[in-house]
């Protein structure tokens, strides 16, 4: 039997749905509004960062009410380029990047798109700043709410953490999972989804989507929801695992199914929908493709052998890159076992790959956070 979903502890309210609209699409941008030459890769870096040899990006995250502002996570090995670790910002397309050093071990940081003061970062894996961390001042300083402390703490969960996510309708509306199992025993050494309707004030416990205990994480949890193009719904979760593949629900985490037996890889995980409503998911040993908002999927290989961190769109074509290096492949979306290099490969690339890729479809930027390769920008048009 699933074991029942807990509220957060005795006298603090759940929160309620914002009354939000998402924004429309924003019109083309004058020309010149970006700082990119088209089809080139450049590296935006932040100077001084010791990527290739010890540090590695983790999560981004684009401010798309003020262009040019690019959250990054990075962190080291243990033990190298600890100094250097933290929430890096950039206000001006990478040209300066200031750091912000508390977090130690920061894996998923998310802009709020209607609100650019008030920022979520997940910390987890190593270090000693685990947790669900949240910024009301766009980066300058992060604290712990009460609300989730309390709820970790009073049903026995665990505070390291693998990823947050934005309900694309709500921003309100948030969701986190876990690097580790929860200690709580009726979850029979698994870990599940925490959800936030008030931006992280209060939580509720929705129990693992997988049947029978046992970890298969870090976890994914996404929305199956594009409000702008009209695309899914908020209450379609996909759930990726580790070692049991893709698991789905429609009732906002009420029940689930399972859905392919390919596994996120190891690390992170995406997805992205096209312009005609094919939605695409990253994975181990292959991406995913769906046209049915996750309920079918078949596999397409970008490159043999290999796992894949991250997939983004331009809104016809899907980009992917291995896991341990190697050229960033492009397909058609309608044409999805054709893949491509996307022009001259950085040598950089040669041994990381995206961990995540964000695109501004009005500018037309194709972001990396590229791991041991640091961050990049192409300009696709």
């Amino acid at each position: 039997m699933r074991a029942p979903r807990l509220t957060a502890p005795s006298g603090i309210g759940l929160g309620v749905w914002a009354n939000y609209t998402p924004p429309a699409a924003p019109p083309p941008p004058p020309n010149g509004d970006s700082p990119f030459a088209v089809g080139v890769w450049t590296n935006i870096s932040p100077a001084g960062v010791p990527f290739v040899t010890s540090s590695f990006t983790q999560g981004m995250s684009v401010d798309f009410l003020n262009p040019g502002t690019i959250y990054c996570c990075i962190t080291a090995a243990e033990g190298a380029g600890t100094s250097l670790k933290g929430i890096w910002k950039t206000t001006d397309y990478g040209a300066n990047w200031v750091r912000n050093d508390d977090l130690d071990s920061p894996i998923r940081v998310k802009v709020d798109p209607s609100n650019s003061n008030r920022v979520y970062c997940v910390d987890g894996v190593a270090g000693s700043t685990f947790g669900f961390w949240r910024s009301l001042d766009g980066g300058s300083t992060w604290a712990l709410p009460p609300g989730w402390s309390a709820n970790r703490t009073a049903n026995n969960l665990t505070a390291d953490l693998y990823h947050v996510e934005i309900d694309p309708a709500d921003p309100a509306h948030l969701l986190v999972t876990a690097h580790s199992p929860w200690a709580n025993a009726i979850y029979n050494g698994d870990s599940g989804i925490i959800e936030s309707h008030d931006y992280g004030d209060t939580w509720t416990v929705i129990p693992p989507p997988r049947p029978g205990g046992g970890f298969q994480g870090g976890y994914n949890v996404f929305f199956v929801h594009d409000p702008q193009r009209g695309f899914g719904a908020s209450n379609i979760w996909l759930f990726g695992t580790q070692g049991d593949g893709w698991y789905r629900s429609t009732n906002s985490g009420a029940s689930w199914t399972k859905v392919s037996d390919v596994d996120m890889d190891h690390g992170a995980g995406q997805i992205c929908f096209t312009d005609d409503g094919t939605l695409w998911a990253s994975g181990n040993p292959s991406v995913l493709r769906s046209t049915d908002l996750g309920a079918t999927w078949t596999e397409h290989t970008p490159d043999p052998f290999a796992g894949f961190l991250s997939i983004e769109t331009d809104g016809v074509h899907v980009y992917s890159s291995k896991h341990f290096g190697g050229a960033m492949r492009r397909a058609n979306s309608n044409l999805p076992n054709a893949w491509s290099d996307v022009g001259t490969t950085p040598s950089e690339f040669s041994g990381s790959g995206a961990f995540e890729m964000i695109y501004d479809r009005t500018r037309h930027i194709l972001y990396s956070a590229h791991t041991g390769a640091g961050i990049w920008a192409r300009r696709l048009a």
